[in-house]
């Protein structure tokens, strides 16, 4: 049992780190399609939930790999990159790269942590999607309804 504890420690570690970091949760008033909030936005009445074509589902699915392999690799600048400016706006690359350090110092194992499950949780209208991604082989350690924005000609990470 002392074996199975310590193996899984230095995952559990790093992927809390990895949450922290990152915002995960879900349906807790995250602003997610399931607490009925959807984006932070001027308007009063938030735009209604769509269903994404498979090239936006594509795409999507490419920049939170992108992100996954920056976050994991570490390199900060290409994780800080992918941020949306308002999460740029709360948190600097130096900042990012601390918390990628600890997270690598975290997993003892040298494990090497890849996008393997991915969903769209919903659209909220053209810009704001909501996902659901897995970056190991245990499905405790998914991400839930995790924000991204379309910036700058591509999908940003929002959860900060």
């Amino acid at each position: 049992m002392r074996a199975r504890v310590t193996a899984v420690l230095p995952v559990v570690s790093v992927l809390l780190l990895a949450t922290a970091c990152s915002g995960g949760g879900g349906g807790d008033g995250d602003g997610g399609p399931d607490d009925g909030a959807g984006p932070t936005a001027a308007s009063s009445a938030p735009p209604a939930p769509r269903t994404p074509g498979p090239a936006e589902t594509a795409a999507l699915e490419e920049a939170v790999r992108q992100y996954v392999d920056a976050y994991f690799e570490p390199d900060a600048a290409a994780a800080y990159a992918m941020h949306s400016a308002r999460c740029r706006e709360e948190g600097t690359e130096e900042g990012l790269a601390v918390s990628l350090e600890r997270a690598g110092q975290a997993n003892t194992g040298g494990r090497r942590y890849v996008l393997e499950r991915f969903s769209v949780d919903g659209f909220w209208g053209d810009d704001t999607a909501y996902v659901t991604y897995g970056v190991g082989g245990d499905p405790r350690f998914d991400h839930r309804k995790q924000q991204w924005t379309r910036e700058e000609g591509g999908w940003r990470y929002d959860a900060c």
